[in-house]
């Protein structure tokens, strides 16, 4: 089973980034990946790391947006809405219906 700290919507939205990270137990790194459909995902490790990563050529307040969106998805918060366009597509990995991973990728697209 994968351990997340929850965090309350408005910590989510509103806490400084390294508090929000330290709150759930994240790290956050960038990644040289020139896929347009890739805006960022939310990785458990089978160590029980939970690693969140954007790209780096993405602009810094779209990443804060980002990753604060993918903290929401972890931590099973409901949110209004995904960033425009975007979807969060869900990966299982380990066979006993945890999700491993969180991708944001475009609304309706291929990936």
């Amino acid at each position: 089973m994968i351990a997340v700290r929850n965090v309350t919507i408005d910590q989510a939205l509103g806490l400084p980034m390294p508090e929000l990270l330290d709150a759930v137990g994240a790290e956050f790194t960038t990644v040289d990946i020139d896929d347009p459909a890739f805006h960022g995902s939310a990785i458990h490790t089978q160590s029980g790391r939970l690693i969140i990563v954007v790209p780096s050529s993405m602009a810094a307040d779209t990443a804060d947006r980002m990753v604060r969106f993918l903290v929401t998805q972890v931590c099973g918060i409901e949110v209004a809405s995904s960033p425009v366009g975007l979807d969060v597509e869900f990966t299982y990995l380990d066979g006993g219906g945890n999700i491993l991973s969180h991708t944001l990728a475009p609304a309706g697209g291929d990936r």
